[in-house]
C-alpha cells in the first residue's frame, strides 16, 4: 500500500509539484508510526491485545470506500510476471542477517556456529539474488536500479530513516519507562517532540521543494540536525530533566523529517514515467529493511550494553537503563554522521513540471 500511494502521485501530480503531496503524506506516515504504538498500548490495557487487530477492519474499510469512490487513475494497458526466484532469495538474504543478528544475543542460548551459518545463508542468498535478477526479464531488484547514483543515495538514505526512526519510537520509551519512571502510556505522550519536529519539517520541505524546485539542501541540513539531536540523547541520566529529552527529540524528528519528502521525489524524478513504480518500490523496500535491521540491531545493542553492565538485562537500574540508552543513540548518530557524507553526495535533477514525461534516463 506504501508503494502504491507514491506511485499514485506520479501518476497525478508533476515532479515540480510532488513535493508538497510526498511531504504530507510522509507527515501522515510519521505520525501513524507513533500513534499506532500508543493506540496499541491503551488498547491492550483497556480491552484485549487482541484489539490491536480488529481495530484495523474499520479503518481498513473506511480507507476501501474511499480510495474506491474518490481516486482516479489513468488508465494502463499491458501486465508484467511475478519474479518470484527475485522474491524468494531476497527473504532468504533478509532472513538470514535478520535471525542471525537475534541469534547473536546470549540469551537464546545459540552457539555462535549458528550465528555464522546464518549470515552465510544471507551472503549466499544475496550473490544468487544478483545473478538471478542479471536474467530475469522483470527482475524484482533490477541491477540498474542499484548502480543509478540518485537510486543508489536515496535508498540508502531511506534505509538510514527506517534504521533510526524505529530505534527511535523503540528505545527512547524504553528509556523513560525504565530510568524516568513513565508509565507506558505516557512515555508514548511523550514521544510528541520527535512527531511534531517530523510533521513540521516534512510539511515545510515538501512545500519548499515544490516552490523552488530544488531539494539538494534538505537532507543535508536534515542529517546534521538529526545527527545533532541523537548527539543530545547520549547525555541521559536517571535523573534528566524532560525538557533535554524533549529537545534532542525534536531536532530528531526535525531532521529525519526534513530527509522524508526529498527520497520520493528525488528518485521518481531520476527515471522515466514508466520506472516510477520500480524506484518508489525500491526505496520503500530499503526504508522497510531499515526499519527491520533497526529494531534487531538496535536491540542487540541495548541488551548487550544491560548485559555488560549489570550481568543480566532482567535486573537493572535506572542508571544502566540510561547508559544503554546513551549507547543505542551514540550509535544513531554515528549512522547519522555516515548519512550526511550520502546526503552531500545526492545529485541534482531537475523537477519537472509536467506529469508523465520520458526521461533518458530509463532503466529498461
Amino acid at each position: 500500500m506504501i508503494v502504491l500511494v507514491f506511485a499514485a502521485i506520479a501518476d497525478l501530480v508533476s515532479p515540480r509539484e510532488r513535493g508538497r503531496f510526498v511531504g504530507l503524506f510522509g507527515a501522515a506516515f510519521g505520525l501513524a508510526s507513533v500513534l499506532g504504538p500508543l493506540m496499541g498500548g491503551v488498547l491492550t490495557q483497556v480491552a484485549s491485545w487482541r484489539w490491536i487487530f480488529f481495530v484495523n477492519i474499520p479503518l481498513g474499510l473506511i480507507a476501501l470506500l474511499a480510495v474506491s469512490a474518490c481516486l482516479r487513475l489513468p488508465r494502463k494497458s499491458g501486465g508484467g510476471r511475478i519474479d518470484w526466484w527475485g522474491a524468494l532469495l531476497l527473504t532468504i538474504a533478509v532472513g538470514g542477517v535478520m535471525f542471525g543478528l537475534l541469534s547473536a544475543e546470549s540469551a537464546t542460548g545459540f552457539s555462535v556456529v549458528i550465528t555464522l551459518v546464518l549470515f552465510a545463508i544471507s551472503a549466499l542468498a544475496t550473490i544468487a539474488l544478483v545473478k538471478v535478477e542479471r536474467r530475469s526479464a522483470e527482475p524484482l531488484l533490477p541491477l540498474q536500479v542499484i548502480t543509478h547514483p540518485v537510486i543508489r543515495i536515496t535508498a540508502s538514505l531511506g534505509f538510514v530513516v527506517g534504521l533510526v526512526t524505529i530505534g527511535t519510537i523503540v528505545f527512547a520509551p524504553a528509556y523513560l519507562q525504565g530510568a524516568l519512571g513513565s508509565a507506558p502510556a505516557s512515555s508514548g505522550v511523550q514521544l510528541l517532540p520527535f512527531v511534531g519536529g517530523l510533521l513540521i519539517a516534512s510539511i515545510v520541505v515538501g512545500r519548499l521543494v515544490s516552490r523552488t524546485g530544488s531539494y539538494k539542501p534538505y537532507p543535508i541540513v536534515g542529517t546534521i540536525t538529526a545527527a545533532l539531536g541523537f548527539l543530545v540523547l547520549t547525555q541521559l541520566a536517571a535523573d534528566t530533566q524532560y525538557l533535554l529529552v524533549g529537545l534532542g527529540l525534536f531536532c530528531a524528528g526535525l531532521g529525519i523529517g526534513a530527509i522524508i519528502p526529498v527520497l520520493t521525489v528525488a528518485s521518481q524524478s531520476a527515471v522515466a514515467h514508466e520506472d516510477v513504480g520500480t524506484v518508489t518500490s525500491t526505496s520503500s523496500l530499503a526504508r522497510s529493511l531499515g526499519s527491520t535491521f533497526g529494531a534487531t540491531a538496535f536491540g542487540l545493542i541495548w541488551s548487550l550494553s544491560l548485559m555488560t553492565s549489570s550481568g543480566s538485562p532482567a535486573s537493572v537500574t535506572p542508571s544502566q537503563v540510561a547508559d544503554a540508552a546513551n549507547t543505542t543513540f551514540m550509535v544513531a548518530a554515528g549512522v547519522m554522521a555516515v548519512a550526511v557524507l550520502l546526503a552531500v553526495r545526492l545529485p541534482r535533477v531537475t523537477l519537472r513540471s509536467t506529469v508523465g514525461t520520458s526521461d533518458p534516463t530509463s532503466l529498461k
